[in-house]
């Protein structure tokens, strides 16, 4: 995995095992949770821990977002080399400034130009208006709807799936000049 990627105002770098205690705070939110699939409600500091030794024998490219030095959120894709799915959160003071959207334009930059992705899955809880602009903006098109078990809500909730292509990643960012 690559060490770092960055932008001009984030520095993603690899989650360390003393990110324990940040990632357990900020994520034990049930704003952040409900939002999740895989998230659960309350999250505790072993829930952090037991995440983070998964990662460490995990060639997925996970990241932890940084600003000024500071952990605010994680994003990552998982899954085969071939095709991943991009997941997210944000500590919630961060929300609505585009941090977001930035770390997931230059996590696709990478997981398109230098680690061999084809294809790129997404989804998000309906209702979750934040999460569907970011994705359709950076060129995500919808693929369907689907049930699935919110660990964070205990119960199922209906998301929406979303893909995107190498080849779609090229053509919109060639189109737009968006060069992450």
């Amino acid at each position: 995995m690559t060490s770092t990627l960055a932008t001009s105002r984030l520095l993603l770098r690899p989650p360390r095992a003393g990110d324990a205690y940040v990632v357990a705070d900020l994520i034990n939110n049930p704003r952040i949770a409900h939002n999740l699939v895989r998230v659960r409600s309350p999250y505790s500091l072993d829930d952090a821990h037991n995440w983070l030794n998964r990662l460490r024998t995990s060639t997925d490219p996970v990241f932890a977002i940084t600003l000024a030095g500071k952990l605010i959120g994680v994003i990552g894709i998982e899954g085969e080399r071939h095709e991943g799915e991009l997941g997210y959160w944000l500590s919630e003071p961060y929300w609505g400034k585009g941090y977001t959207r930035e770390a997931a334009a230059v996590i696709l930059e990478h997981a398109f130009t230098t680690a061999g992705y084809e294809t790129i899955a997404a989804g998000y809880r309906h209702g979750n208006e934040a999460s569907r602009r970011i994705l359709i903006g950076l060129g995500f098109r919808h693929t369907g709807h689907a049930q699935v078990y919110s660990c964070g809500r205990k119960a199922k909730m209906l998301t929406a799936r979303l893909e995107l292509t190498r080849r779609e990643w090229n053509s919109g960012r060639a189109r737009k000049g968006n060069r992450a």
